[in-house]
C-alpha cells in the first residue's frame, strides 16, 4: 500500500468535515476494488458507473448439468473492470445466447465476452453482441465456447466497434477436445483504434478446428496489425478447416496483413496464411484504395473503384512482405465504379501493384456490347 505524503505546517481537527461524513455514509454502497458484480438477480443487468472498480462483472451467470445464460447485459459508463461477461455459464452442457456488452467509456483491462460458455461436455455460445463506443478494452470476444471433453460451437456472434481503443477483437472463438467450430460470426469496425481482428477462431485437440463463414467489415477506424477472416490453431492430433470467410473494406486504415484464413500455433504466434485456391474466401474492396502490407488466402478479390479514382491510378498496392504464391489461383472480379463518375471506354487503371507471381485470373466489366475497360 502506498503511503500518503506527510503534511507539515498544518493542524488537524478531530471534527469530521462534511465531505468525510458523506463518504462514510456512502461507503457501504460503493464497490470495493477487486469485488465482483453479478446482475443475475437484477433483471440480468449490470452497470459499471464512473468511479466503480470491479474484478469480474456478469450480466447473468448460471451453473448446472445443463447451464444456460441468456439475455444478460453489461454496460460500462466510465468505470473499471478486469473482465466483463454479458452472459457466463459453467456446466456439463453450457449455452450462452442473446447476451450483450456495451462499452461507452472506462476501462476493461482484460477480457470482454459477450457470452462465454464453459462445459465438460458440449458448449455453445451464439447470438451474443459486444458494442464499443468509447473507452479502453484489452481483448473483445463476441462469443466464446470451451468444452473440456466434447465439442464447442461459437456461432452468429457480433462485435461492433465505433470508437475507443481496443486490443484484439474476435467475433467468435471455440475450443473443444473433439471439435471446435467458429462460424457465421461478424466483426464490424467503423471507428476507434484496434490492434488486430479475427472474424472467427477455433482450436481443438483431437477433432477438427473449423473457422468458416465468418466476416470482417471495416468502414473506418484504424487497425494497427492484421485482419484474418478465420484463424485456426494447430494441434498434434487435430485437423483444421477455414473456408468461405469474407473481409470487406470500404474505409479505414490497415497497417498490417489481411488474410482470408490462417493457421497459427497454440500461442497465437507464427501466423501463416492458408492456400488461396479453393478456399472460397473473398476480399471485397468496395471503394477502398490504398496499400496493404500483405494479402493472402483469398480465392476471390472483388473490386469496386472508388468515386473520383482517376485513370492511371492504382487501386491496391501490396507491400514488400507479399510472397510469391500468396494469391496463386485467385480470381479478380471488377464490379465497376462507385459514385457518379463511373468508368469510360478506354480508361486504364492498375488494379493491383506489387504482386510477385500472383497468377491472377482477371474478369473485367463490360460497359458496352463492343468494348470493355482496359486494366493493367
Amino acid at each position: 500500500m502506498s503511503a500518503l505524503p506527510f503534511l507539515h505546517d498544518r493542524q488537524f481537527s478531530p471534527r469530521l468535515s462534511l465531505v468525510c461524513l458523506v463518504c462514510l455514509l456512502l461507503l457501504p454502497a460503493c464497490p470495493a476494488p477487486g469485488s465482483d458484480l453479478d446482475g443475475t438477480a437484477h433483471n440480468h443487468h449490470a452497470q459499471i458507473r464512473a468511479g466503480d472498480a470491479y474484478s469480474n462483472v456478469y450480466g447473468v451467470m448460471a451453473y448446472g448439468d445443463s447451464a444456460r445464460a441468456r439475455y444478460g447485459t453489461v454496460v460500462n459508463d466510465g468505470g473499471q473492470a478486469v473482465q466483463t461477461f454479458g452472459g457466463w455459464c459453467y456446466g456439463g452442457v453450457a449455452d450462452t445466447a442473446y447476451n450483450s456488452i456495451v462499452v461507452n467509456g472506462g476501462r476493461i483491462s482484460d477480457n470482454a465476452y459477450g457470452g462465454s460458455a464453459l462445459a465438460t461436455m458440449f458448449a455453445r455460445s451464439n447470438s451474443n453482441t459486444v458494442l464499443q463506443i468509447g473507452g479502453d478494452v484489452s481483448h473483445i470476444v463476441g462469443g466464446n465456447a470451451d468444452s473440456g471433453r466434447d465439442k464447442a460451437l461459437a456461432d452468429s456472434n457480433l462485435v461492433i466497434i465505433k470508437g475507443g481503443t481496443t486490443g484484439t477483437v474476435v467475433g467468435g472463438h471455440a475450443s473443444g477436445l473433439l471439435d471446435g467450430s467458429a462460424r457465421y460470426n461478424l466483426v464490424s469496425i467503423s471507428g476507434g483504434s484496434i490492434t488486430s481482428v479475427a472474424g472467427g477462431s477455433a482450436t481443438t485437440t483431437n477433432g477438427t478446428a473449423d473457422a468458416s463463414f465468418n466476416a470482417v467489415l471495416v468502414s473506418g477506424g484504424s487497425i494497427r496489425d492484421h485482419i484474418v477472416g478465420g484463424i485456426v490453431y494447430a494441434s498434434s492430433n487435430g485437423q483444421y478447416s477455414a473456408r468461405y470467410n469474407a473481409v470487406t473494406l470500404t474505409g479505414g486504415h490497415i497497417g498490417g496483413y489481411v488474410f482470408g484464413s490462417a493457421l497459427t500455433d497454440s500461442l497465437g504466434q507464427n501466423v501463416s496464411p492458408l492456400p488461396a485456391a479453393g478456399s472460397g474466401n473473398s476480399l471485397n474492396l468496395l471503394g477502398w484504395q490504398g496499400t496493404l502490407r500483405r494479402v493472402a488466402a483469398f480465392q476471390y478479390l472483388n473490386l469496386a473503384l472508388p468515386n473520383g479514382m482517376r485513370p492511371g491510378e492504382t487501386l491496391l498496392t501490396l507491400g514488400n512482405e507479399q510472397k510469391e504464391g500468396d494469391l496463386q489461383g485467385s480470381t479478380v472480379r471488377v464490379l465497376g465504379a462507385l459514385g457518379g463518375q463511373g468508368m469510360r471506354i478506354g480508361d486504364r487503371y492498375t488494379l493491383i501493384r506489387g504482386c510477385p507471381a500472383c497468377f491472377l485470373i482477371l474478369k473485367g466489366v463490360v460497359i458496352s456490347s463492343h468494348e470493355t475497360n482496359r486494366f493493367s
